[in-house]
């Protein structure tokens, strides 16, 4: 199937000659103006077996030239173009001629694809019910005319078949099919086992419970206390290190006293009792300063003067409020340190003077200031 016909199921429809199929329409042209329900009806619902009676000479002679009852749509649009030309009379509706043409192509369609129903779907039987004898064996004649559609040889596609193919059977050696006898065991491949070539003047083997010796090297070339010597039955060398290691280089001495590392414990959480108690020593002494200053500082009586001070009326509701800061560095912030509204005192401006008075001179505190409000709101 080439590209561009559809899916599987789905083949592209006969195109028959546009000259031929306007031939048939111009005989027919009073049932293609006016083609009765089938002007109304959509293809999704149910045939009407008095419609199809209707146009019964349109099929008739649309069977003769194609009996798949199939027309492609481009040649059915060309055939009424060309009828709509030779006789424009022929669209009485109130559209155009290119919608004239689409809206029949439509219709035709529609038609079409009803009759088809009849001799794939087997509809005919239920059109017995609705139609006369006569009716009916008029309907039956046409059906019989026509032919279904087989996608398999349409467009020389024949029907898909295996080949066919004798094939022999394997026989062992003693006639039986080879299919059916048991797999043989197979000898895995094994690694072979290279002897190692040992130079003179070395010892073969060594005593039991010693270490082996490093590549390339001999019991001669190793130190006393080494792996090549003996040790006593159920003891063995400890082991330095996890670590591969060239035969040439030298293994760092493994401490055996980590657990007792000051940092690791540290890290842990876990500090010897001495450094406990000289940290907590530390930290009664500062707690023992930052009180002695606090104590100090009270017993002074000092407050830290209030480095700016803003007195500032609103309107929006009528208020005054007093912001200030006792931070001396350029930039601070300044808070908001006491306000009276107007609905609260209609002297609100008199009061916030006086406490004005009462910070720039003896620095009282936020809380006194809000003390002194309350006292001189007072009725």
């Amino acid at each position: 199937m080439s590209a561009g016909k559809g899916g599987a199921r789905h083949f592209a429809k006969p195109f028959i000659d546009p000259g031929i199929l306007f031939r048939v329409l111009h005989d027919h042209k009073e049932l293609v103006q006016s083609m009765g329900i089938y002007d109304t009806i959509s293809k999704n619902q149910a045939l009407d077996p008095q419609g199809l009676v209707k146009m019964l000479q349109l099929l008739r002679a649309l069977a003769k030239v194609e009996p798949t009852m199939e027309v492609h749509t481009g040649a059915m649009r060309q055939g009424l173009n060309s009828l709509l030309t030779e006789d424009p009379a022929i669209n009485t509706t109130k559209f155009n001629g290119s919608v004239w043409v689409s809206l029949r192509q439509e219709r035709l369609t529609t038609l079409l694809a009803h009759f088809r129903r009849l001799k794939t779907d087997g509809e005919l039987r239920k059109c017995a019910q609705k139609l006369t004898a006569a009716e009916f064996l008029y309907l039956q004649e046409v059906v019989d005319k026509t032919t279904e559609k087989d996608p398999c040889q349409k467009e020389g596609l024949g029907k898909r078949k295996l080949k066919k193919e004798i094939s022999d059977v394997s026989l062992d050696e003693d006639g039986f099919p080879k299919c059916f006898s048991s797999p043989s065991k197979v000898q895995l491949p094994t690694k072979s086992k290279k002897k190692r070539k040992v130079k003179k003047g070395t010892k073969k083997t060594l005593s039991k419970g010693s270490m082996p010796l490093p590549k390339g090297s001999s019991a001669e070339t190793l130190p006393k206390g080494s792996s090549a010597e003996t040790l006593p039955k159920g003891k063995s060398r400890p082991f330095k290190s996890f670590l591969r290691r060239r035969p040439a280089q030298t293994l760092q001495p493994c401490s055996s006293t980590w657990q007792e590392d000051d940092h690791l414990k540290g890290a842990m959480g876990f500090k010897r009792q001495a450094a406990a108690a000289t940290s907590l020593a530390k930290g009664t002494t500062s707690l023992a300063k930052g009180s002695k200053k606090k104590k100090s500082e009270a017993a002074s009586g000092s407050k830290p003067p209030w480095v700016k001070l803003r007195v500032t009326r609103a309107t929006n509701p009528e208020r005054t409020y007093i912001v200030g800061t006792r931070d001396a560095t350029p930039g601070a912030k300044l808070q908001l340190i006491v306000e009276v509204s107007k609905k609260r005192s209609t002297k609100h401006l008199s009061i916030i003077n006086e406490i004005y008075k009462e910070l720039e001179s003896k620095s009282i505190t936020k809380e006194e200031a809000i003390a002194m409000r309350e006292r001189l709101c007072e009725p």
